[in-house]
C-alpha cells in the first residue's frame, strides 16, 4: 500500500489514514475528498457561469494506492493535467475511489490558514 501526503497538511488523523488504507484494500485506490460549501463559478474569458456545487470536492491527501496500480501509472509520459496522484493513475485507464475526508485536514498554503491550523491544534490539545 502506497500513501501519498501533502507535507502542507499538518493535521491528518489517524482516523483518515485508516479509513483510506481500509478503502484501498478492498477497492485499489481511497482519495479524500470534502464537499464544497461555498457557492462556485466558473469563469470562462469574459463570462462567469455558477456552477452546481453538490458536483464538486475538494481533493485532500493522503491519496492511497495498491502499489500495483500507482507504481505503472508513474512509467507513462508527463502530462500537464497531472495535477496529483489520482490524475496520474486515471490518465493511465484506473478508475479511482473517493473516500470521506476531513474538514480539518486543510492545506496550509496562506498566513490565513496558519492562523486556522494554530487554532484547531489548540483544540486538539485541550482534549488530549
Amino acid at each position: 500500500m502506497i500513501f501519498v501526503h501533502d507535507g502542507a497538511r499538518p493535521l491528518v488523523t489517524s482516523d483518515l489514514i485508516l479509513r483510506c488504507y481500509e478503502q484501498a484494500v478492498q477497492v485499489g485506490s481511497a482519495i479524500p475528498a470534502i464537499p464544497v460549501a461555498e457557492s462556485m463559478r466558473m469563469v470562462e474569458d469574459e463570462r462567469n457561469i455558477p456552477i452546481n456545487r453538490d458536483h464538486l470536492r475538494i481533493i485532500q491527501t493522503p491519496q492511497t494506492f495498491r502499489s500495483e496500480i500507482i507504481l505503472p501509472a508513474f512509467q507513462q509520459q508527463f502530462n500537464e493535467m497531472f495535477t496529483d496522484e489520482a490524475t496520474v493513475v486515471e490518465a493511465r485507464g484506473t478508475k479511482v475511489f473517493l473516500v470521506e475526508g476531513e474538514r480539518s485536514n486543510i492545506k496550509v498554503t496562506t498566513p490565513e490558514d496558519m492562523v486556522i491550523v494554530t487554532a484547531l491544534l489548540n483544540d486538539r490539545m485541550q482534549y488530549d
